[in-house]
């Protein structure tokens, strides 16, 4: 773990024992301690707004809503609001198979079957248990129309969008259904999850994405495309003419003083990245508005939901234990501490393992952790990231969520693919 990772603990840390409670309980005894934590969490991070829940001892104890929903309407976010949730949803879809395949209706051995595979002569097709557990070798491009497993399939981890997608397809081989309706008739509904689906948020609250100009502008023309792309262009093209009126504004304004000149540039620079921004903002709109298609990646939901999904995933109902440990098992390792299961990531980096999985679209970042030893979970949902903040260090949804976890549970979890 990083020094800087640490110090944000340390920091969180003495920020709840000078509130009166332990890290590993705030949240449950005093709700003011969560407040503390998720509050300095998101000003270090720059998120706009978070939606929490913590579950102890197989019960939720706390489900809370942070900040601002959609910065246009100044909407504050509530455990209601829903998020989009991206990749967490292959965990529900992996948990659909399992319980498909409970009742013989899949079979984890059985070959991946999808007209996109493309296997070339004499090489091994895939299974639907290697595709769970990510070491198909196939990529993680969602707009492919061809996807090319390793010739051995099996023996290396890369995290693969395309192999939910073929595990989709798979799923509605078996019955002759959409996967999205299956996976809500055989997850979503028994659990009670009723704002959670795949595609873009519902309900009466609904979180916007956002993306800072400077983690953001290069993944916006890189990730959203072709409209999204177009408009990219566009806002960069607006941005730079912008930007060249600085130096004529600076001309001008110096025969006026140094600090005439200087309030020139700082207005010239404000109006140049409030276009960019604005820009970035509509793109995180468009993504949202995307029809649903992409299972691996297009999960909405808001903290209630994922607080029931979360007991569910620790003392299951829809299936037996014994099938839902065969899930929890590791099948290969991804890097260092890291593994996979079927469908959910094992991190033993810290004293106690814990599974977990990551989402990540643009304007938004979620992380779900589940710590069965301590029959709890975290469950955190942002509308803040994507693009390119990874570099930079603390800033983005995901950073939030990672220091928000590991102070809950006291545990220096990484929960991420190094």
């Amino acid at each position: 773990m990083s020094s800087m990772c640490a110090t944000v603990i340390r920091v969180h840390l003495v920020v709840l024992a000078a509130l009166g409670a332990n890290a590993v309980t705030a949240a449950e005894d005093t709700p003011s301690d969560l407040d503390a934590l998720v509050q300095s969490s998101m000003q270090r991070a720059g998120v706009e707004g978070l939606a929490v829940v913590v579950v102890r001892e197989g019960r939720v104890v706390r489900s809370a809503g942070y900040g601002t929903a959609d910065i246009a309407t100044g909407e504050r976010v509530t455990p209601q609001t829903t998020f989009q949730a991206a990749s967490l949803g292959k965990v529900s879809v992996a948990y659909a198979v399992m319980i498909l395949a409970e009742r013989g209706l899949l079979s984890l051995e059985a070959p991946l079957v999808d007209a996109r595979l493309q296997i070339a002569a004499g090489c091994t097709r895939p299974t639907l248990a290697q595709a769970l557990a990510h070491v198909t070798g196939l990529g993680n491009d969602l707009q492919a129309s061809t996807f090319q497993p390793d010739c051995v399939p099996g023996a290396h981890f890369r995290y693969s969008g395309e192999g939910y997608l073929a595990v989709g397809a798979m799923i509605e081989a078996a019955t002759r259904r959409s996967a999205f309706s299956v996976i809500d008739e055989r997850v979503f509904a028994p659990l009670g999850m009723r704002m959670t689906r795949y595609g873009p948020p519902v309900g009466p609250s609904q979180a916007r994405g956002h993306a800072s100009v400077l983690t953001s502008i290069v993944g916006t023309l890189v990730t959203t495309r072709p409209r999204g792309l177009a408009i990219g262009a566009a806002i960069a093209a607006a941005a730079g003419v912008l930007g060249l009126l600085i130096v004529p504004t600076v001309v001008a304004a110096r025969r006026r003083g140094l600090r005439a000149a200087l309030l020139a540039v700082f207005l010239t620079v404000t109006i140049a990245s409030a276009a960019i921004y604005a820009g970035l903002s509509v793109n995180a709109r468009i993504e949202a508005e995307q029809p649903p298609g992409r299972i691996a990646s297009s999960l909405s939901t808001n903290a209630e939901d994922m607080g029931k999904f979360v007991v569910e995933l620790l003392e299951p109902t829809l299936m037996t234990t014994q099938r839902r440990d065969a899930m929890f098992t590791a099948v290969t390792s991804g890097e260092g501490c890291i593994q996979w299961g079927l469908g959910i990531g094992i991190d033993a980096c810290a004293e106690r393992t814990t599974f977990w999985q990551w989402g990540s679209n643009l304007g938004f970042q979620s992380l779900l952790v589940l710590d069965p030893q301590r029959r709890g979970g975290v469950v955190v949902l942002t509308n803040t990231g994507g693009g390119l903040d990874f570099v930079v260090p603390g800033r983005g949804g995901f950073r939030a969520a990672k220091a928000i976890a590991r102070v809950l549970l006291g545990l220096d979890g990484e929960w991420q693919v190094q």
